[in-house]
């Protein structure tokens, strides 16, 4: 398998893959780190062109086998794969299992397409990697709405006041999805009360609740 991988530059590579895969998925700790410290530069290098011109099982198998390997150079194609359809699972557990990958994602983050930001930045919660608050309130800006939706996530327990001035307008406004309107609420929550409740009167989503009574759960007021 091993040969076939590293040596073969363009056929069986999708099955010796899959069969390493899943050698290593049944083997121990000790055989595991012996196959897949084998696989050569060569093999890497096999893995990442099927990746850019194979066939979607053939890709999945490549994957899973870079994530094993750990080679956070491969990233970057990774990521590039996102724009295709079915493989952001795959994808991002390859990455996951990477050490250090939190400084690449980091590093290429405003380089990608807006779908893979908000891929990235998911991921990078995952891994705790950090992202400046400044980087993610211009991501937010010129984001799509799924990119808006990460940062939001991103930006929950930081209480700068450039973030509470963003999500106070977004909750002022009222206009936004449900699943915006709630995360701009949990960001907000993780702000002092004294602060929260000088706005609370001007929301909707409070004015809301108090029409109905203010559910003791709400999110907003972290009761």
């Amino acid at each position: 398998m091993l040969k076939v991988l590293c040596d073969d530059p363009a056929k069986h590579i999708a099955a010796a893959a899959g069969a390493i895969v899943a050698v290593v998925e049944k083997g121990d700790a000790v055989a595991k780190d012996h196959l897949v410290s084998s696989i050569t530069r060569r093999g890497i290098e096999n893995l990442l062109r099927h990746i850019s011109s194979g066939d979607g099982d053939g890709k999945v198998a490549a994957v899973a086998l870079l994530g094993l390997v750990g080679d956070k150079a491969a990233i970057p194609t990774l990521l590039r794969l996102l724009e295709e359809h079915d493989y952001e699972e795959v994808v991002k557990k390859a990455i996951t299992g990477m050490a250090f990958a939190a400084t690449t994602l980091e590093e290429g983050l405003l380089r990608n397409s807006q779908k893979v930001q908000a891929v990235v930045l998911c991921l990078l919660r995952n891994l705790n990697g950090k992202v400046s608050v400044d980087h993610l309130l211009s991501l937010f800006h010129q984001g799509s709405p799924e990119v808006q939706l990460e940062v939001l996530a991103s930006l929950a327990g930081t209480t700068e006041p450039e973030v509470f001035k963003l999500v106070e307008s977004m909750l002022e406004n009222g206009s936004t999805a449900n699943s915006m309107t709630d995360m701009a609420a949990k960001v907000i929550s993780r702000f002092s009360p004294d602060r929260i409740s000088s706005v609370q009167s001007s929301l909707p989503i409070c004015r809301s609740a108090a029409e109905k009574g203010c559910r003791p759960r709400c999110r907003l007021c972290r009761s």
